[in-house]
């Protein structure tokens, strides 16, 4: 069964990088707990739960499964799963040959910038000029809401957001 998650890529993620707790934190205090690689919200939500107070209350109602920032100072792919990538060129597959340049941990190119080459009409495309069906990018920095219910979805999420990280690409993505 598919699950749709939603993608809020910073159109300057300069000034974000190294400062997730500092977001998360601002984040806290509009009543949307996202989670870091330290998992320090779930405590912060437990301390609230023990001195009887409250968290802070969100301004948004919608059913997800959990909240992120995601990324990586040499870019990831923005959904983290992408299902189809074809040649600009000629439209054909690239999707192993893409992700087998990413996986490349010891390559110093950022992502985006690596080559990608097409087995059936040898073109050299960067991997950000990759063609498909479904939108993506490469961010080193982004928040991700997993599992969200469609029917129940806060358009006016994306203001929230853009609040605190700037303008924003927002991504829907079906992930299977």
């Amino acid at each position: 069964m598919a699950e749709m998650s939603k993608y809020f890529v910073p159109k300057d993620d300069a000034h974000l990088l190294g400062k997730e707790r500092e977001i998360a934190d601002a984040f806290w205090n509009v009543g949307l707990f996202i989670t870091t690689e330290d998992q320090f919200i779930y405590q912060r939500i437990k301390d609230c739960e023990k001195e009887g107070r409250p968290p802070p209350e969100s301004l948004h109602d919608f059913t997800f499964a959990e909240m992120g920032l995601g990324g990586s100072p040499s870019f990831e792919p923005v959904p983290n799963s992408i299902n189809d990538l074809a040649c600009p060129k000629c439209g054909s597959d690239l999707l192993s040959e893409a992700y087998e340049e990413w996986e490349d941990e010891d390559s110093e190119v950022a992502l985006p910038l690596r080559t990608v080459t097409c087995p059936s009409c040898n073109t050299h495309s960067k991997s950000a000029e990759l063609k498909s069906e479904d939108p993506f990018t490469f961010s080193r920095f982004y928040l991700w809401v997993s599992d969200i219910e469609s029917e129940d979805w806060d358009e006016s999420f994306k203001a929230s957001v853009e609040k605190i990280l700037g303008p924003c690409q927002e991504i829907t993505a079906w992930e299977i």
